[in-house]
């Protein structure tokens, strides 16, 4: 296995547990998602980001034969966008109020 493959692995773990604390509680905290749902999103989200990650490596390390920082550089902003804009409209997103509590305020 490569070093670059190698600290992708290493590093998922570490990057799921930190990075869902901080968008439940920090970045997203006005989410009105149960936290079961928040977790499955944003393990969903981690499971896609991880297998673009993967790809991209591939494709620019080992086939393009590009350099691995910058490779992972040009690969982490891509993930981080498309991240952001899945978390705030689907993991983490807050809930509408229905029609009927409107009425009642």
């Amino acid at each position: 296995m490569s070093p670059h493959i190698l600290s992708l692995f290493i590093v998922t773990p570490i990057t799921f547990t930190v990075g869902f604390c901080f968008s439940k509680y920090i970045t997203f905290s006005q989410s009105n998602l149960k936290t079961f749902s928040q977790i499955f999103r944003y393990a969903s989200l981690l499971a896609f980001n991880f297998l673009l990650t993967y790809l991209g490596l591939k494709l620019l390390v080992e086939v393009v034969g590009f350099y691995p920082t910058p490779s992972k550089m040009i690969i982490t902003v891509v993930t981080t966008i498309i991240g952001f804009i899945i978390q705030k409209y689907f993991s983490f997103r807050v809930k509408k109020e229905s029609a009927s509590s409107d009425e009642n305020k």
